[in-house]
């Protein structure tokens, strides 16, 4: 027999139960670890997709500058021109033409980047530091195209940079070029038309030349801190230990560390770097990019600097 409910007592509704005060921390507590344990995850990924796009970056320039070739057959120069140099293949070279156009601009005719090349005449080229910068020229020099810039580099998009007339601004990049494993401390004059790597002041090189292999010598690789004294750099401008850079010292020695050239005040040590943990993105002749650590032996990432050390 079924027992009946007063109808009174039916209308009245269940308590409900709330969460305790111990009960609701715990549950914090508990999304507080989740959180902790999925954010590195997070970051990793991060990382590993800028480093993705960082080596693409590179591809894009060994692109450039491998189709430069082919059509020229003979590397780009790592600067267009000398400077204050008057021996060997700089002599009797007049003031108005020593320009320091990188590498980097010179090869942007090869990437579908005419239209950035054009917006200054390449006979009169960048930097010239004895005529004033022309309205073109300033142009060209603030331009940031993307393949130039590594997702993970933090640091300023431009600097302010000296031209024969003052400071002008001028864009940052993360790349520079391998000049070769000569330049500190005793940076003479020499190294910049004749170093060991791939790419001097005006002098080109020929593939003939690379003896040790372009699969074994790289051309292009990170750079720290390009808004950093001792360690800056404007991608247009084709200078030692900034745009051109050395393996003298071991990859990814911080800037003001090591040996170093100090020839305004500021040590400057013309290491590669870059903001990726462990290691740094290089470009090869043959243009594969590959990761190399901090732990490299010396020996061997000199090696893979030079275009004719026989190393290999």
């Amino acid at each position: 027999m079924n027992k009946k409910i007063h109808p009174d007592r039916a209308a009245i509704p269940c308590p409900r139960r709330g969460f305790t005060l111990v009960e609701l921390l715990v549950v914090i507590a508990i999304i507080g670890i989740l959180i902790g344990l999925l954010l590195p995850a997070i970051q990793a990924a991060r990382e590993a997709a800028r480093r993705s796009q960082c080596c693409n970056n590179l591809k894009q320039i060994g692109l450039g500058i491998i189709t430069y070739e082919d059509s020229l057959k003979h590397y780009p120069p790592g600067r267009q021109m000398c400077d204050g140099i008057t021996y060997g293949i700089c002599a009797n070279d007049p003031n108005d033409k020593r320009y320091g156009t990188s590498g980097f601009f010179l090869i942007l005719p090869y990437m579908d980047m005419m239209s950035a090349y054009k917006t200054t005449n390449p006979k009169v080229g960048l930097w010239n530091f004895v005529a004033p910068m022309t309205p073109a020229q300033k142009n060209a020099v603030i331009q940031r195209p993307p393949f130039i810039v590594c997702p993970s580099d933090l640091s300023k998009p431009m600097l302010e940079w000296s031209d024969s007339q003052g400071p002008v601004m001028a864009a940052t990049g993360s790349y520079a070029l391998n000049m070769g494993t000569l330049g500190v401390p005793n940076m003479s004059s020499a190294y910049k038309v004749d170093n060991t790597g791939m790419f001097m002041y005006k002098k080109v090189i020929y593939r003939k030349e690379v003896i040790d292999g372009l699969t074994h010598t790289f051309f292009c690789g990170e750079i720290y801190a390009v808004d950093t004294p001792g360690d800056e750099c404007v991608w247009t401008d084709g200078a030692r230990l900034l745009t051109l850079r050395i393996t003298t010292n071991p990859l990814n020695t911080r800037p003001l560390q090591g040996l170093a050239w100090v020839p305004y005040g500021t040590p400057n040590n013309g290491a590669f770097g870059s903001r990726h943990k462990g290691g740094a993105n290089f470009l090869y002749g043959d243009g594969h990019v590959t990761f190399i650590e901090d732990n490299i032996s010396l020996y061997t990432y000199q090696a893979m600097s030079t275009r004719n050390g026989r190393d290999f």
